[in-house]
């Protein structure tokens, strides 16, 4: 999947590269900074071969990312481990173009698949965009932050696109 522009034509997600990793841990660091030391783990999400990375640009800079997570043992299954955007850019289409990207790309699949996801219980701006995906509460899938912070799982059925 190329380059594909979404939300204003200044906008685009692609896929990410190697050399986007200092953009992914420093914002990833920042972004989840309230629930403990992020730039190890997004580290780690960068060096798995099981983990996709996009990446959001506008006007040339980087400006938001997400990490997907599609274990090989498990096919038809895929976890959306960590989706941010830059402060200066949120409520800017930034964070609804990553994720319509990453559901284009299970959606690109010949099978189905389930998407999920981990949100923070109290982060109603992302709750409220992942519902706009189509994305439902997993009833009882209750977790813990390393900070203490309650989280929720989300899933989304994920078909083919019809050619």
């Amino acid at each position: 999947m190329g380059d594909r522009s979404h939300d204003g034509p200044g906008l685009t997600v692609r896929e990410g590269r190697p050399n986007d990793a200092p953009f992914v841990v420093g914002l990833g660091s920042v972004a989840f900074a309230r629930f403990g030391d992020y730039g190890p783990i997004m580290q780690a999400f960068l060096e798995s071969p099981d983990v996709a990375s996009f990446i959001a640009e506008a006007a040339g800079d980087c400006v938001g990312f997400a990490l997907v997570d599609v274990p090989p043992a498990h096919p038809g299954f895929a976890d959306l481990v960590a989706i941010a955007v830059d402060p200066r850019h949120r409520r800017t289409g930034v964070g609804r173009a990553l994720l319509s990207r990453v559901i284009a790309s299970r959606e690109g699949r010949s099978e189905p698949s389930l998407l999920v996801l981990t949100v923070a219980a109290d982060n109603d701006a992302a709750i409220t965009l992942f519902r706009s995906q189509g994305f439902e509460m997993i009833p009882g899938a209750l977790g813990r932050y390393a900070g203490g912070q309650t989280s929720r799982r989300m899933a989304k059925p994920v078909l083919p696109r019809r050619s």
